[in-house]
């Protein structure tokens, strides 16, 4: 147990964001994540809806903070380096292109992540297809 006072006594609040048994500290964290989410989907709808204007700048920025993500993402599900960079710069491409059919701008994270996924599923199912179509090719 620790010495400092705060994380040492559970607490039981009515309010339903708290949870039962969870430490002062804890929940400071908690309300610490909570406020930069909404931080983020603040940020990230303003940029979304000056992108929708024709906003290059605004994109740009957006791409800056999700970059990585959405490499990491394409990386899990490729594991090749050349192929998860060709399938980020797609889904941006594709991302920039479909904004507005985005009906939560401040979602725009989670939008972009799931875009990647079925991305990267239907980049996979084509490329699945051009191996068989490659062994069913015969040389003579």
């Amino acid at each position: 147990m620790s010495n400092r006072p705060d994380t040492a006594r559970p607490v039981t609040s009515k309010h339903p964001e708290k949870t039962e048994g969870t430490t002062v500290s804890e929940d400071a964290e908690i309300e610490a994540r909570r406020h930069e989410r909404e931080l983020i989907a603040e940020r990230d709808a303003e940029l979304v809806a000056r992108s929708r204007e024709g906003d290059l700048s605004a994109f740009e920025t957006l791409v800056g903070h999700y970059q990585q993500v959405i490499f990491n993402v394409a990386y899990f599900n490729w594991h090749n380096l050349f192929d998860a960079e060709d399938l980020a710069q797609d889904v941006f491409l594709a991302a920039y292109k479909a904004l507005e059919t985005l009906k939560e701008p401040g979602n725009f994270g989670g939008w972009l992540v799931g875009s990647a996924h079925n991305r990267c599923h239907k980049w996979f199912r084509r490329e699945k297809t051009k191996v068989l179509k490659f062994k069913e090719t015969r040389m003579y």
